[in-house]
């Protein structure tokens, strides 16, 4: 008997689930929740009527991923912070419908070069160890492309059952994120290539717009707030940083500081997607990569920012099937050492990112349990607590610091009137304010600015990050007075504080 052959693809694949899975679930629950888990948990916390008119008139995402965590809630009772469990898997999805599809269409090299990419790649990475929809809209985003792949491959029953499978995505993707129907719109674009082949994907498209017809009306209230994270309304676009800021989250700062770096972070981005459209026209990958450059020109039509990192998740797993390919070409032929290269470069340097995002506490979101041991610390039972913006209470509003105290919090600018007449009314009081994002309720500081003007500063702190999002400044104000304070020049920083 001939001894069996080592399938060094699959031998990849799974090195790659055993990094990916390590990156993915190490001291998954140790860290506080981000703002998002916090608005999601008090969300689906509501009973049915109250959620839903909460995710209508106060948000701009579908419903079914509240819906899903509702019911989770109730029948589960677990701690909020412990429902990663439930999302951070889907990441392992990615690694494998990303190396399946690689492994159609370019062979085993690019399968496994494809699934190191989607293993250590840092913004999947991240967002994977949240529990939020993103992790689970990039996996099912990947599976539509892989069911479209094996449905052609198939003949009879089989094929039928893979059509079936990527009709149940198609309608199932747009009601976990709005914006997954850009990868259907995209995938109909590839349809159009052999209509007779792939009319399955228009019909699956078509189903998945009909099966948004019930919820249009509260789509039609949703509409006007979606896309105003960021862009022109509130954060400025930054056009060159963006290839950067959507591959490699976490990336350190020595690199994030160079220009040279960022420029040639999106040179690679640019000459890796050139390569993938001329090269391989009549595949997947450049229509895969196409749902990125369709929410560019979108963001440029309507001027909602469609293209934040995480809303570009989807795009990652195609670049990566993308850059497997060109490895794997390169290997092939004459240029194998730059191909190698490009092998153990790409994912090295993710790699380091993704280090940063596991390990390193700077580049990690907002830790909240630091916060509130600093308030901890100096907090009175008489003390008011302020936050700009406001979001951050859902965190932190029963942790033992800010447990009993009164507190305020704006969510937008128009709130500001209602936040300065809270200041008045607790004139008596110490103040405690608590800035992260306030480029979102109060742009221009009128907030600080009134506090600074009435009352005297009596300690300040701050949290360091490298993500500006994820900063925490801490002030704690005294009892309004007369005369205008002279604002402190010394900042304690309450994580090792980096150039």
């Amino acid at each position: 008997m001939k001894p069996r052959k080592i399938d060094y693809a699959l031998v990849a694949l799974s090195a790659a689930l055993l990094v990916g899975g390590y990156l993915r679930f190490y001291e998954l629950t140790n860290r506080s929740l981000f703002l998002d888990e916090a608005f999601t948990i008090w969300v689906a916390s509501k009973p049915w009527p109250a959620m839903m008119d909460q995710i209508v008139y106060h948000d701009f995402h579908p419903p079914v991923f509240y819906a899903v965590t509702h019911w989770l809630i109730g029948a589960l009772h677990w701690q909020p912070w412990d429902y990663r469990y439930l999302t951070a898997p889907f990441g392992l999805l990615t690694i494998v419908a990303s190396w399946a599809i690689a492994r159609r269409l370019f062979g085993d090299v690019a399968a496994g070069v494809t699934a190191f990419v989607v293993a250590v790649e840092p913004s999947l990475v991240d967002w994977d160890r949240v529990f939020r929809m993103y992790s689970v809209l990039t996996a099912l985003c990947a599976t539509s492309w892989w069911l479209i792949l094996i449905a052609q491959e198939k003949t009879g029953r089989k094929r039928i059952i893979a059509w079936l499978g990527y009709s149940a995505v198609a309608i199932l993707v747009p009601y976990i994120q709005y914006l997954g129907a850009v990868t259907l719109v995209c995938q109909g674009a590839y349809a159009l290539l052999a209509l007779r082949k792939r009319w399955p994907i228009i019909a699956s498209g078509v189903a998945a717009v009909i099966a948004l017809v019930p919820w249009m009306w509260a789509i039609r209230i949703q509409a006007p707030h979606g896309g105003l994270v960021a862009g022109t309304n509130v954060v400025p676009i930054g056009w060159v940083l963006l290839p950067r800021d959507v591959v490699l989250a976490g990336v350190p700062l020595d690199w994030s500081g160079s220009i040279v770096f960022a420029w040639s972070v999106t040179a690679f981005v640019a000459i890796v997607a050139t390569i993938a459209v001329v090269r391989w026209p009549k595949t997947i990958v450049p229509f895969w990569l196409g749902v990125a450059a369709v929410q560019v020109l979108a963001t440029l039509a309507t001027g909602k920012g469609l293209v934040i990192p995480r809303y570009l998740l989807p795009t990652l797993p195609g670049f990566a099937v993308a850059v497997g390919g060109l490895a794997a070409w390169l290997i092939a032929g004459r240029l194998r050492v730059l191909g190698a290269a490009l092998a153990v470069a790409v994912p090295a340097v993710a790699a380091v990112c993704s280090a940063d995002i596991v390990w390193d506490p700077f580049y990690q979101f907002t830790d909240w349990y630091l916060v509130n041991l600093i308030v901890l610390q100096n907090e009175k039972p008489s003390d008011a607590m302020l936050f700009v913006q406001g979001f951050p209470y859902l965190v932190v509003g029963d942790f033992t610091a800010f447990r009993g105290h009164p507190a305020e919090g704006p969510a937008m600018p128009a709130d500001l009137p209602f936040t300065l007449d809270w200041i008045r009314k607790h004139a008596s009081q110490r103040i405690w304010y608590i800035e992260n994002q306030p480029y979102y309720a109060d742009p221009k500081h009128q907030v600080k600015r009134y506090l600074d003007s009435t009352r005297s500063q009596l300690h300040v702190w701050s949290e360091a990050r490298a993500g500006l999002s994820d900063i925490v400044n801490i002030v704690l104000y005294d009892k309004q007075t007369k005369r205008p304070s002279t604002p402190m020049h010394h900042v304690r920083a309450v994580t090792k504080p980096r150039v």
